[in-house]
């Protein structure tokens, strides 16, 4: 069982326009609307290749009222805690070289009484040794301290704990103790940069980035490298794989589906997980599969979907590198 909690959810509307134009205005081709949050967006996913999933998220306000109608129209397992607020809308932008501009919306601040309300769902909804996937940005209310809490809360209670979040929500989660630690990260390369206080320019830098986080008790670390591929690191297993898309039309989502396609590697597995380069493979070809998609829905990708894993070449160059803010790519040369 998989239960993902989205303390942050959200109505997806995506236009797709020929180009953005800062002042100009613009007129959409294509027009989606969806419920989303990256962990809606993650149990979406699974559900539809059979995976079993629940999602636990907030809802208020009229926007609450439409995301929750969108849920239950996929037939997804889903509880919601009522916000008093409106829950968030936000708007992609999408040009048709893929290029995505995103508007988020803040969101309704939560509580501490819904905070617990969402963290007691989610243990209502598994049991000792299932999943539970924290998933997205914090709303007001809920500290990047909290979130570390629920982690640590998580495990005291015998689940398996992935979280998908960003800033300080990540940094805190994974600095406590070993027994408090989330069982599975999955940062991006900006995000594993921000952790590790280094620039990342070859897939030997995210390796060794991603092996430093393992050594300090994380059991997996699932890095997305975007064009890149994906880094995915255990005790005494470090691999890089791709899988080309055929076409990039949304990057929107693409994350959260390259997570969903990890755990569902995982669901139907009562022997113990698949070896690593199965559930890097499942994770690839679902990121593959949903940038070449319109909207932030997910669509399965077919099985035959190519994918290459292998030992890092650690002097590999990255695509796209990423660069300590605080130095310039002539000073890390210099």
């Amino acid at each position: 069982m998989i239960v993902t909690i989205t303390p942050n959810p959200s109505v997806d509307r995506t236009l797709h326009i020929p180009t953005l134009t800062s002042g100009a205005v613009h007129r959409a081709v294509n027009e989606t609307v969806e419920p989303s949050g990256k962990g809606v967006n993650v149990a979406l996913a699974v559900h539809l290749v059979g995976g079993d999933v629940v999602a636990v998220l907030t809802a208020g306000g009229h926007a609450g009222e439409h995301l929750s109608d969108m849920i239950r129209e996929t037939g997804l397992r889903h509880e919601l805690v009522p916000v008093s607020g409106e829950t968030r809308s936000n708007i992609s932008l999408v040009e048709p070289d893929g290029t995505t501009t995103k508007i988020n919306e803040l969101g309704s601040r939560l509580t501490p009484e819904q905070i617990s309300q969402l963290s007691s769902a989610a243990l209502h909804h598994s049991r000792p040794g299932d999943w539970i996937v924290w998933c997205g940005s914090l709303p007001r209310g809920f500290t990047p301290q909290e979130m570390a809490t629920q982690v640590a809360a998580g495990r005291a209670a015998g689940r398996l704990v992935a979280l998908d979040s960003s800033g300080e929500a990540l940094a805190l989660a994974v600095d406590g103790p070993r027994d408090e630690l989330p069982h599975l990260i999955k940062p991006n390369t900006e995000e594993l940069a921000e952790l590790s206080g280094r620039s990342l320019q070859t897939v030997g830098d995210v390796a060794d980035a991603a092996a430093d986080l393992v050594d300090r008790g994380i059991a997996t670390v699932l890095v997305s490298l975007g064009v890149d591929g994906a880094v995915l690191a255990e005790a005494g297993t470090v691999l890089h794989g791709t899988s080309p898309a055929t076409a990039v039309v949304n990057t929107a989502g693409a994350g959260d589906a390259f997570l969903a396609g990890y755990l569902a590697t995982l669901t139907g597995r009562p022997a113990g997980p698949p070896p690593a380069r199965e559930r890097l493979a499942g994770a690839l070809r679902f990121g593959a599969a949903a940038v070449a998609q319109m909207g932030t829905v997910f669509v399965p990708p077919a099985q035959y979907q190519p994918v290459t894993i292998q030992v890092p070449d650690r002097d590999q160059q990255l695509l796209s590198p990423v660069f300590r803010p605080s130095t310039s790519p002539a000073q890390e040369q210099s």
